[in-house]
C-alpha cells in the first residue's frame, strides 16, 4: 500500500484540504471506511476507559496502597518488638532455671533481707 503525501503549504485553503480528504474517502471501498470508523470509535472508547482507570488509581487506589504499606511497616515493627521480648524472656528463663541460679538462691534471699534491715535502720520502710 502506498502512503499519500499531504501538501501542507501555508497558502493552501482549508476548503481545498477538505475536498482532498473527501475525494480520498470516496475512493475507498465502503467496508474499509466502516472498519476505520469502527476502529476510531473503539480507540476512543478504550482511551476513555484508560483515563477512568488512571483517575481511579490516582484518587482511590494509590492512597489506599500507601496506607497499607504503612500498616505493614508498623506491623513489622511490632513483630520485631515481640520477637525481642520473647528472646529476652527466653534468656531470663534459661538463667533462672540454671544450676548456678538455684544454688545461689539462698544467698540472694539473705542479701535481700540484709538490704531490708539496712533500710529500716536508716529510717525507711522495706
Amino acid at each position: 500500500m502506498q502512503a499519500v503525501a499531504t501538501d501542507r503549504r501555508p497558502g493552501r485553503a482549508a476548503a481545498e484540504e477538505q475536498a482532498h480528504v473527501a475525494a480520498g474517502l470516496q475512493a475507498c471501498p465502503p467496508d474499509v471506511l466502516d472498519l476505520v470508523l469502527w476502529h476510531e470509535r473503539e480507540i476512543g472508547r478504550l482511551l476513555s476507559a484508560i483515563d477512568e482507570h488512571e483517575q481511579a488509581l490516582a484518587i482511590e487506589l494509590r492512597p489506599a496502597l500507601a496506607a497499607r504499606h504503612d500498616e505493614i511497616a508498623r506491623a513489622g515493627e511490632r513483630l520485631a518488638s515481640h520477637r525481642e521480648q520473647d528472646a529476652t524472656r527466653a534468656r531470663v528463663a534459661a538463667l533462672t532455671s540454671s544450676l548456678s541460679w538455684c544454688a545461689t538462691a539462698p544467698a540472694r534471699r539473705l542479701y535481700d533481707w540484709y538490704l531490708a534491715v539496712l533500710a529500716r535502720a536508716k529510717g525507711g520502710r522495706a
